[in-house]
């Protein structure tokens, strides 16, 4: 079970949009669209791998590794559509090992409301 599928499991979208701007605070992270990567080049994967949430009726994944740099880079993927994301924190600093929790968790939000809005977008944080 992946971050975030303990938290929402399959709660009708409207309510799962008043639990995530429930929880929202000032984000600590930013997401930037990227060009597509191949994970198996330089890439390791992170702890944990990745990070999946759904609701009544589809599902969202983000596999997330680090580059060579130390940056996080995700694949988030749904109904076909997939797309590749860097983030960094807000002070534009790469995310540490000790954060990834909190960064985790953050991301299944971020998913759960990718799935809300439409995942023919690239996802973008409202918060």
């Amino acid at each position: 079970m992946a971050a975030g599928d303990e938290l929402w499991g399959t709660i009708p979208k409207p309510t799962a949009r008043k639990a995530v701007e429930a929880r929202r605070q000032p984000s600590r992270y930013e997401l930037s669209e990227i060009s597509p990567f191949d994970a198996r080049r330089g890439y390791r994967r992170c702890d944990p791998p990745g990070v999946g949430v759904s609701d009544d009726t589809q599902t969202a994944t983000a596999d997330i590794w680090r580059d060579r740099t130390g940056k996080i880079v995700a694949r988030f993927y749904s109904l076909g559509y997939v797309f590749h994301m860097e983030a960094v924190l807000s002070s534009g600093k790469n995310i540490r090992e000790d954060q990834m929790e909190d960064f985790s968790h953050w991301l299944g939000d971020v998913l759960l409301e990718w799935i809300i809005d439409g995942v023919d977008d690239t996802p973008e944080p409202g918060f």
